[in-house]
């Protein structure tokens, strides 16, 4: 006779509890497989098949693990059985976390593992184990990247004049000075991790205050720059540019400050020496306007003393070839005058206070004018010099 089971009777709970152990091993992404206390397989998930390389569970069933899966250090050298830490939990009952190890897939081919095994009891005796593992090729290559990127973070910050560095707050400490610090501070950076605003021991006592200041504003997560003297304990003062920005993390709040501090002394000291030369040639610039100005005036009086005499003369009764040339003459001391003029102006361009102005002149007169003063030199040299205007 056939005893249907009764629903909710404790033979059908344990079938559904059975039941539901078994999808969850199924559905779970963790890799799973018991041993017994030789350390053969006594059952493995979906996901140990999948990350092994193995279709069904009869291929592993009943085999040795170690032999199969885990018979080879990270290192790639021979891994004893009698060395793997995963027998411990059915030889000595005790559970094993390794976050770095190596497994073979059926093809050849292995991956790095995190894994986890715990002994197995039934009735207070031990009776195998369950093992655990994930691939964690993605973390290592992560991890590879990260550490690729801190190592060109690192080289790039030791190999640099300026000095780099981060500060966490609320209390204010030091995470990282590049050892710049010990170069242009002539002090151990250690001191900076014992507390992270040493550096203003150093500080020029005139500059202390605004330095403090500023310092203050920038663990408040306010982005700054300063300049300021700082003394080395060797003796000599040194310029020093430094600038802070806050780093907020996910939720706004300030989680670090970063900067760039860098010895600005010898740019400094050139400011200063062109600021002196400049000077200089201003002195030199207004000394040579002066002296053109008062070499004007001096070279005008006398100018105006010829072209008034001249004046006169062409009021008196003269041959008209004497007129002529003492119309050339003042021709030529009216042009002289002219130049004179000229450089009196080149002084106000220099000075900024040339004025132009616009005025309406004869240009027949003022061609024939320098054709007079141009004829005489033409006619000793036995040439006959002619101006023809056409309007």
């Amino acid at each position: 006779m056939i005893k249907r089971l009764s629903r909710g009777s404790p033979a059908e709970a344990c079938i559904e509890s059975a039941e539901l152990e078994r999808l969850l091993l199924k559905s779970t992404g963790e890799a799973v497989y018991g041993l017994d206390m030789l350390g053969n397989c006594t059952f493995c998930n979906s996901a140990c098949l999948r990350l092994l390389g193995y279709k069904d569970p009869v291929e592993l069933i009943g085999k040795n693990m170690h032999s199969i899966m885990h018979h080879t250090r990270p290192d790639g050298t021979p891994y004893p059985s009698d060395e793997c830490r995963i027998y411990l939990a059915f030889r000595r009952g005790e559970g094993s976390d390794v976050d770095d190890e190596v497994v073979w897939r059926a093809d050849g081919t292995s991956f790095p593992v995190e894994y986890r095994s715990y002994p197995v009891r039934k009735n207070n005796l031990l009776v195998g184990a369950v093992v655990t593992f994930v691939d964690i090729t993605e973390r290592r290559r992560a991890q590879h990247a990260l550490q690729q990127s801190a190592e060109m973070f690192r080289q790039l910050a030791e190999n640099i004049r300026e000095i780099s560095f981060i500060v966490t707050p609320n209390p204010p400490r030091m995470a990282y000075v590049s050892p710049a610090y010990e170069e242009v501070f002539g002090r151990l950076c250690q001191e900076l991790y014992d507390r992270a605003d040493a550096w203003i021991d150093s500080v020029h006592p005139e500059d202390r205050h605004h330095v403090v200041d500023v310092f203050e504003q920038s663990m408040r997560g306010i982005a700054t720059a300063v300049e300021y003297r700082m003394r080395r304990p060797d003796g000599p003062i040194r310029w020093i540019h430094a600038r802070s920005f806050p780093v907020r993390d996910s939720q706004g709040n300030l989680a670090r400050i970063v900067g760039i501090a860098e010895d600005i002394t010898d740019r400094k000291r050139a400011m200063e020496e062109m600021e002196v030369a400049r000077a200089a040639a201003e002195a030199a610039n207004r000394t040579k306007s002066e002296f053109l100005a008062n070499m004007s005036h001096e070279i005008r009086t006398p100018m105006n003393g010829i072209i008034g005499i001249t004046d006169l003369l062409l009021d008196t009764r003269m041959t008209p070839e004497q007129t002529e040339y003492l119309q050339m003459v003042k021709t030529s001391a009216d042009s002289l005058l002219i130049i004179i003029n000229d450089i009196l102006d080149f002084s106000k361009i220099e000075a900024g206070k040339l004025e132009l102005e616009s005025i309406t002149f004869d240009l027949r007169e003022s061609l024939e004018g320098v054709m007079k003063l141009l004829a005489i030199k033409a006619h000793n040299k036995g040439l006959e010099l002619l101006l023809t205007v056409e309007l």
